[in-house]
Parts: structure tokens; C-alpha cells; sequence
């Protein structure tokens, strides 16, 4: 049986950090980013309120909304399978029912949801990808 040194994990581990060290950001930079982020996050927020309004789920206060969004978001950190698919809905869903809608309600609403902000993501991938090889054939 095969085992590795106790170094082997530490060297890797402080080479990502010399690594990290190395990186200078300008401070209005990382202000941008930071602004920018927390933009991306206010407006998938406000789909999943939309979503919910569009399926006559009106009921929730913006509180709950928050929660169960921040739990679908932490599940989405949980790498199980790509894009979070049925870990990140079976959340969502919890969220929204605790938060006072019907589960018919929420099902209707993540589902509406992970439509737009999975798969209008995903379509718009692939005719990015499609344009780009139609361009680099035509350089061609």
C-alpha cells in the first residue's frame, strides 16, 4: 500500500498560499467586484421573487425570501452534483414552505427559477460557443 509523506499535503497547501500572496489588487478593483457580487446575488434573489409573484406565491415577506434563498445558496456550495440540481431545488422548496407558501406554490415557483437561472444560462452558453465556432470556421 501506497503512503505519501506528511509533508506531501503541506507543501501543496503553503504553495497555494504563496500563490494567493502574489495576486495585488488594486483597491477600486476589488471594490468593483465586490459591488458587483453582491449585485449578482440581489438579482437572482429578486428572480426567485419574481418567480414566486409569476406563480401566484405572493405571500412570502422578503425575510423569508432571504432565508430560503441563503439556503439554496448554501447548498449550492455542496460540489455533489453539477449545478446543485435537486440539492439546491429540494432547499429552495424548504425555504419557501417554511416561509409560509404551499408546497404546489413553491415547486412552481424554484422550478420557474432554476429554469431561468440554470437553464436560460446554459442556452446562452451554447449559442455563445455555436457563434464562435461558426466565426473561427468562416476565418477558416
Amino acid at each position: 500500500m501506497y503512503k505519501r509523506q506528511p509533508e506531501h499535503g503541506a507543501d501543496r497547501l503553503f504553495g497555494f498560499f504563496t500563490q494567493l500572496r502574489a495576486i495585488r489588487v488594486h483597491p477600486v478593483h476589488f471594490v468593483v467586484a465586490v459591488l458587483l457580487a453582491c449585485a449578482n446575488w440581489l438579482f437572482d434573489a429578486l428572480c426567485l421573487w419574481v418567480c414566486c409573484l409569476a406563480v401566484g406565491a405572493d405571500r412570502i415577506t422578503p425575510v423569508h425570501l432571504l432565508i430560503a434563498y441563503c439556503a439554496g445558496m448554501a447548498a449550492a456550495s455542496v460540489p455533489v452534483i453539477p449545478g446543485g440540481l435537486g440539492v439546491v431545488d429540494a432547499a429552495l422548496v424548504l425555504g419557501l414552505v417554511a416561509g409560509g407558501l404551499t408546497s404546489a406554490g413553491a415547486v412552481a415557483a424554484v422550478v420557474l427559477y432554476r429554469v431561468i437561472s440554470f437553464g436560460f444560462i446554459i442556452g446562452a452558453g451554447w449559442l455563445v460557443w455555436l457563434l464562435l465556432r461558426h466565426r473561427a470556421r468562416e476565418r477558416a
